[in-house]
């Protein structure tokens, strides 16, 4: 059990992290840490009922932080997520070897990113911001 101590010596309740596996209804396997026994709090490994695995940081039962995503078709994420989407700088490799390196936000690149495609020169795209 991990959690904060207050000054008298005794735990936090409210900030008590046990560790444990689940199954939820639909099928989906979570091992790591909780927090009062209702969220995914710290570090985690959630497979997915759809093949996916994502394995990282959670707050509040949202993926957050350094993680890395494993999508069922090979392809990969691993990166910074932010309120469950991918956010911060990250590297998805595609299965057939493309390669996309950037900033993400809001669960998309943003602006400069470079490209990498198999068996040619990496390339550097732009993306106009417009709103």
């Amino acid at each position: 059990m991990i959690g904060v101590m207050q000054k008298n010596c005794q735990p936090n309740k409210s900030s008590m992290r046990t560790k444990k596996e689940f199954v939820d209804k639909y099928g989906s396997k979570y091992s790591g840490q909780w927090q009062n026994s209702d969220y995914k709090n710290g570090q985690g490994t959630i497979h997915l009922s759809n093949g996916n695995v994502y394995t990282g940081k959670w707050i509040n039962d949202i993926f957050e932080g350094d993680a890395l995503y494993e999508f069922a078709n090979g392809n990969e994420y691993k990166g910074c997520f932010k309120n469950g989407l991918k956010h911060g700088y990250g590297i998805f490799t595609h299965q057939n070897g493309c390669v996309q390196k950037g900033h993400w936000q809001n669960g998309t690149l943003h602006h400069d990113y470079q490209i990498e495609y198999p068996n040619w020169s990496a390339q550097r795209a732009r993306q106009q911001h417009t709103q």
